[in-house]
């Protein structure tokens, strides 16, 4: 149930609009949850860590866990497609597995 209410806050703090800008601003048409949540924590620190502090144990991989999630959720509003999924390096340097999306919006 926790992990529930936890998605409801992360809908709220990450707006679209500002994931879609994040999106754009990447270099390929083709980029994993790594690379978004890379960029979503160097642009919107602050919404990382608010993200981040609703846990006190596993913090980052909980949080990278709602923020793929939340791309999940959103692929329609955010005009992306999980195509698959691709070994590459977390915020922490750490090579693991995550989803791998196609951005569609015609740049």
């Amino acid at each position: 149930m926790q992990i529930i209410k936890h998605f409801v806050m992360v809908k709220d703090l990450i707006k679209i609009d500002e994931a879609r800008t994040i999106i754009d601003e990447l270099t390929e048409k083709v980029f994993d949850s790594h690379e978004f949540i890379e960029n979503l924590k160097k642009q919107h620190k602050k919404v990382y860590e608010s993200i981040s502090g609703l846990y006190s144990e596993d913090a980052d991989r909980k949080t990278n866990s709602l923020i793929a999630r939340f791309l999940s959720y959103n692929e329609n509003k955010l005009q992306i497609k999980k195509i698959n999924r691709r070994i590459s390096k977390n915020v922490h340097g750490n090579k693991t597995s995550c989803a791998l999306w196609k951005d569609l919006k015609v740049k």
